[in-house]
């Protein structure tokens, strides 16, 4: 008989926050639909007396205040779903398990992991999105991606891992634009100019040349964006009849279409770096089973990985995890020198 290893009581502050990410590439609006679809099932699992409220935050923050918010998500594809349960409430780790059943059953197309929701699991988590996240590093990018995909694979299949996620998405769809660029010559069209043009229709016409307005009336100065409404552009052939204009020789516009072609393509949609390293990150959590086992099991995984990767490749596990592991063994190392000082 073995008794199992834990880091600290599991704390109930009766809130749930679920990180969903629905296949990449989708709109903004169809993430919030299928958003919708996961709340609306998520309220038929918790009774309308022990729900208070539900919160979806939708897509990514603006650059500008992701200091200040703590976020995984990285495209319009992601968002994450705040339940607040009221005072009296049935067990939060009984509802997350009956939401993870829910999602694999409906939307098994969505992957989605519990995000610490509480101060006290916020600060045991190290700053981890889960319990459990480990980092694949170096510069052998191919192969520890190979290593990552395998490690989530056979973690998966440990008693009591949950919520197995690689964190980054390395299959957002996009388009290549290939330039003719002898036949753009012919034209008198540079590289630069249809790039300017395509920045002004598929963001703002402020990003290529600020344009400024004053108000003759009270001398206030105004930033003036020309902005092509996205719903006229949902197509690429409507993309190649684009008009480039010649930067120099004052030549007519001509079609995107006359020395450009567009192919499909898949890229990733971040790159994570742990100090200049390329990073690949696969997260989980616990649930059914002590930390201290499925942790042995993981560092087992992680061993054998290590033995396949390159020369100043890494492999390093972080979260509460690796805390629980650090604390034991300094707990052990105090105790030895408590009892050696005891006996001298």
């Amino acid at each position: 008989w073995r008794s199992g290893r834990e880091f600290f009581p599991k704390t109930d502050a009766g809130l749930i926050r679920l990180f969903v990410r629905i296949p990449s590439g989708v709109r903004i609006d169809d993430t919030a639909q299928s958003m919708a679809d996961i709340q609306r099932e998520i309220r038929k699992l918790i009774p309308k007396e022990e729900l208070q409220f539900v919160v979806e935050n939708i897509g990514t923050p603006s650059s500008v205040n992701q200091a200040w918010v703590e976020t995984t998500a990285i495209s319009s594809s992601d968002g994450e779903i705040l339940v607040q349960l009221a005072s009296e409430h049935g067990p939060s780790v009984g509802y997350e398990e009956k939401i993870r059943e829910m999602l694999r059953e409906k939307f098994p197309d969505v992957q989605s992991f519990f995000r610490p929701a509480d101060a006290t699991s916020q600060t045991l988590a190290s700053g981890a999105p889960t319990t459990f996240e480990v980092r694949l590093m170096g510069r052998d990018v191919p192969g520890n991606l190979a290593l990552a995909k395998e490690l989530k694979e056979r973690f998966a299949k440990v008693p009591g891992a949950v919520d197995v996620t690689l964190r980054e998405v390395l299959d957002q769809p996009g388009y290549a634009i290939r330039i003719d660029r002898a036949r753009a010559g012919t034209f008198g069209i540079t590289p630069q100019d249809t790039a300017n043009a395509l920045l002004a229709a598929l963001g703002s016409g402020g990003s290529v040349s600020p344009n400024f307005w004053s108000d003759p009336a009270t001398g206030a100065s105004y930033d003036v964006q020309i902005i092509a409404p996205p719903s006229t552009l949902r197509a690429v052939e409507q993309l190649l009849n684009l008009p480039i204009r010649p930067s120099t020789g004052g030549g007519a516009p001509v079609p995107l279409r006359s020395f450009a072609t567009v192919l499909e393509k898949r890229s990733p949609a971040s790159v994570s770096r742990t100090s200049l390293q390329p990073t690949y990150t696969v997260v989980a959590n616990a649930a059914g089973r002590d930390l201290g086992s499925i942790t042995t099991d993981l560092e087992s995984i992680i061993s054998d990985l290590r033995k396949k990767q390159k020369p100043a490749n890494t492999i390093e596990l972080s979260g509460q995890a690796a805390l629980m592991e650090t604390a034991y063994s300094e707990l052990i190392g105090g105790l030895g020198l408590a009892a050696l000082l005891v006996f001298l």
